[in-house]
């Protein structure tokens, strides 16, 4: 799976001129739940409407990644990135798994489900906050001061050697007129539809503090609606940062009812 680093002039870091905002001290960690979505799926709407309704909860952090693998059908996914199918099938490769599927919800990068199946998320993101609250995963800050914001990691990293810190734009909504394919005429809504998903460095145990980055378009003043950081279990496969999320913390959350 290949990465893309958003290092470039882009490099320096967040001047946080006021409409950057960092997670409260003491908030609650959130579950991450990922869903891999497409406008050419026909199964797909119900799963984008429960994303949406479940991305206004405190304590979920969900990501819509547009797969491409059904452009094919008559309809070019306008959201989708090579990039984000790679990371399903890297998902799949790790608990080997021989196919992908749509809609599919990875919580926390450890068990998934089919995207519309609302009970099943809930019951696995539930049993995820179970596993949080007994001390699993590990500590996640980030610092906003005055030459930027500081991401800062301590503890965990139990069943790994190494962990990715994952930088996430996203945008809050965005409403697409599907035109041919299977969703022909409708109009779907995508919630906290992934923009931008970079690898900014890697964890290897004890105390770490690393600068934020932002991306070149977000510096440019092209800002997404909202930014967080992932921290994410190396598995042994050799596969970066699709093991099991050790941490999540938001760096800028979209603000309610965009």
């Amino acid at each position: 799976m290949k990465h893309s680093f958003s290092w470039i002039a882009a490099f320096a870091l967040l001047t946080l001129s006021g409409t950057w905002s960092v997670a409260e001290e003491g908030a609650t960690r959130p579950v991450v739940v990922e869903l891999f979505t497409s406008q050419g799926c026909s199964s797909c709407p119900p799963a984008d409407e429960f994303a949406a309704r479940m991305s206004g909860e405190a304590d979920v952090l969900v990501l819509s990644l547009p797969v491409d693998y059904w452009d094919y059908l008559g309809w070019k996914d306008t959201l989708a990135q090579p990039a984000f199918t790679e990371r399903q099938y890297a998902y799949a490769a790790v608990q080997r798994k021989k196919r992908v599927y749509t809609p599919q919800m990875m919580v926390d990068g450890q068990q998934d489900a089919v995207g519309s199946a609302e009970h099943v998320v809930r019951g696995l993101v539930e049993r995820r906050r179970t596993a949080l609250a007994s001390g699993a995963g590990a500590d996640l800050r980030v610092e906003h001061g005055a030459d930027g914001v500081v991401a800062h990691v301590s503890s965990g990293l139990v069943g790994a050697d190494s962990a990715t810190l994952w930088l996430v734009h996203l945008d809050a909504r965005i409403e697409v007129a599907i035109g041919r394919g299977e969703n022909r005429g409708r109009d779907i809504t995508y919630a906290h539809v992934v923009r931008e998903m970079s690898a900014i460095g890697r964890w290897h145990g004890g105390s770490w503090s690393i600068p934020v980055p932002t991306s070149a378009a977000a510096f440019a003043g092209a800002e997404y609606d909202g930014t967080a950081l992932i921290l994410q279990a190396d598995p042994q496969r050799g596969e970066r940062g699709t093991g099991e999320v050790l941490s999540a913390v938001w760096v800028r959350r979209p603000a309610p009812g965009v």
